[in-house]
């Protein structure tokens, strides 16, 4: 009896390793994966027959996890931001280029929601330049799992940035109108100026020197500060800037409209700033800029 008990012991042990070994193993393909024409092992968790399909000139968002066959993570882009990989272009040479492994063949079968694993040998990503070589065993595979978030054409992207654009633009505008306003309160002869780009400004004392245009070196003093009134960047000794290549882009055109022995404040809308991508944790995401500046000396 005990001989029995033992021996269906071993054999369930048997057949969970088998299905274990035989499934979505970090250490070698799949038992039911397929093959594309390079060569590439691949398997699909979950298939969305109804969504978007990917084509060739479409941008794809994705999350990926990358391990080695010690089931080491390489890389985890759920770690790294919770929008995933952003807008990667399904190009005709995609990654690799045109020889093996030719990632566009996996990526061509996808669709929105789905979520898949392919596997990639170790010798094939190193010969064709792969960036992850120094960090898997020869003639091992590296297990690529990855969840398809969005599906798009350059279209649809240009449409949705100028939506998001125009609705930050109106809500830039409410942010300036009030801060205006505020200083009309403090100094009724405050007087505000807008130019064709939304840039806003006013001249604190109008200088009598030559005008900054761009080519310029300009020597300045000036306070960068967030709308709020925190202020995040100071000169503290006069700073040296070429107009026609200063960041953020209204800074740059606010120095062209000073004179030498000028002194101005610039209202910088966040199209005009750092926009969505901010600076570092100096300046958030869609932050409006205020900057005073001193404008001491044009170079011609």
């Amino acid at each position: 009896m005990n001989f029995k008990i033992i021996y269906l012991f071993l054999l369930l042990i048997f057949l969970f390793s088998s299905c274990v070994g035989g499934s979505d193993s970090p250490t070698k393909p799949a038992h039911n994966a397929h093959t594309t024409s390079s060569g590439i092992k691949y398997v699909f968790h979950k298939q969305n027959g109804q969504s978007k399909k990917a084509k060739l000139g479409d941008l794809i968002d994705y999350h990926l996890v990358i391990r080695n066959s010690f089931d080491s993570v390489i890389r985890n882009s759920y770690k790294e931001t919770p929008e995933g990989i952003r807008e990667t272009p399904l190009e005709e040479t995609y990654w690799i280029g045109k020889e093996k492994p030719n990632f566009r063949e996996i990526f061509l079968q996808v669709a929105e929601g789905d979520s898949l694993s392919f596997w990639i040998k170790s010798d094939s990503l190193a010969e064709n330049g792969g960036h992850l070589k120094n960090k898997m065993p020869k003639g091992s595979d590296l297990k690529y799992t990855v969840k398809i978030l969005k599906i798009r054409s350059r279209k649809e992207i240009e449409k949705s940035n100028e939506k998001l654009l125009e609705a930050q633009r109106k809500k830039d505008s409410v942010l300036i109108e009030n801060y205006v306003e505020n200083l009309k309160k403090k100094d009724k002869n405050v007087q505000f100026k807008t130019t064709y780009s939304g840039l806003r400004y006013t001249h604190i004392r109008e200088g009598n020197g030559k005008i900054a245009l761009k080519g310029d070196t300009v020597n300045v003093n000036y306070i960068g500060k967030l709308i709020e009134g925190t202020a995040y960047e100071n000169s503290e000794t006069a700073t040296e800037f070429l107009v026609g290549d200063v960041t953020p882009a209204g800074l740059d055109e606010a120095l062209t409209l000073m004179k030498e022995g000028g002194k101005s404040t610039f209202i910088l809308p966040s199209y005009l700033g750092y926009g969505e991508k901010g600076m570092g944790e100096l300046v958030p995401t869609n932050a409006i800029l205020v900057f005073d500046i001193e404008l001491l000396k044009v170079k011609k």
